[in-house]
């Protein structure tokens, strides 16, 4: 199906600058804020051994709240954050104030960067690339502005979709939906606004993708050397699923998370 771009960018931003306050909210309380610390910091300086962190400019894509940009800054790296919700940005610097100086907060989509050809060292994102309705072109742009050689960090959940022509729910089901109505409630946002959101995530593409392997493809003929690593253990998000532990009681697991990594050639 052919998706109007400009819609899909209206209803995401949109629901992104309502969902800000609250989602700043939730994710604080599903803290690893001192894994992420250590888990970026090892990868960034890995590959930049010989250079101080303030020489290292990283690119952070769909930025949201701020939380990671506030972990890269802290470790003393250069940091342009971009998102395309201008409440999520609004959010962001209001949660990490004491670091405004030292990031530069832009409003951008992912997909359509005005930065220079080998802008910066690092690009990274994390749950950004399961949202993308032409993520083979922000592939492609995030390619572009890394430096040869630089250093791309993809962190994303990829469980794949099944395709099913009736997948939309009805109306009677998306009020049933105990989710929908908390989330309502919480933050005031329109019903059409949560509604469209829903719709149009299940018609993007990536959704029914065969992930990482898609990801690595597209980035080995972008020139990127890719690979894949799971990374689950730096998941704060619970499962739906539920395990039995030794005493046969139900458990909760971790939602999935993988790291799509890449050097530029």
């Amino acid at each position: 199906m052919m998706m109007d771009i400009n819609t899909i960018k209206q209803v995401f931003s949109e629901y992104w600058s309502v969902r800000a306050p609250s989602y700043s909210e939730d994710m604080s309380s599903m803290d690893k804020y001192d894994e992420w610390k250590s888990e970026l910091q090892q990868r960034i300086e890995s590959r930049y051994p010989e250079k101080k962190p303030d020489e290292i400019k990283i690119l952070e894509l769909g930025a949201g709240h701020g939380y990671f940009t506030a972990i890269l800054v802290e470790l003393g790296y250069s940091v342009t954050a971009v998102d395309m919700a201008p409440g999520m940005l609004a959010e962001a610097k209001k949660n990490y104030v004491q670091f405004a100086s030292r990031i530069q907060f832009m409003e951008m989509n992912a997909e359509e960067l005005s930065f220079e050809d080998g802008a910066f060292d690092v690009v990274f994102s994390r749950f950004l690339t399961w949202l993308l309705p032409r993520p083979e072109q922000a592939y492609s742009e995030w390619t572009r502005v890394l430096k040869p050689g630089g250093l791309m960090l993809t962190y994303d959940t990829m469980q794949m979709k099944q395709r099913n022509p009736d997948n939309k729910d009805t109306s009677a089901k998306k009020e049933e939906n105990p989710y929908r109505a908390k989330l309502l409630e919480k933050t005031g946002m329109r019903e059409e606004l949560y509604d469209n959101l829903i719709d149009l995530s299940n018609e993007l593409e990536i959704g029914y993708l065969k992930r990482p392997e898609w990801d690595i493809t597209i980035l080995t003929e972008l020139g990127v050397d890719a690979s894949s690593e799971d990374v689950i253990r730096l998941s704060a998000i619970e499962s739906e699923s539920k395990e039995d532990d030794a005493d046969g009681n139900k458990t909760s697991i971790m939602s999935p998370l993988i790291l799509v990594k890449g050097i530029k050639k």
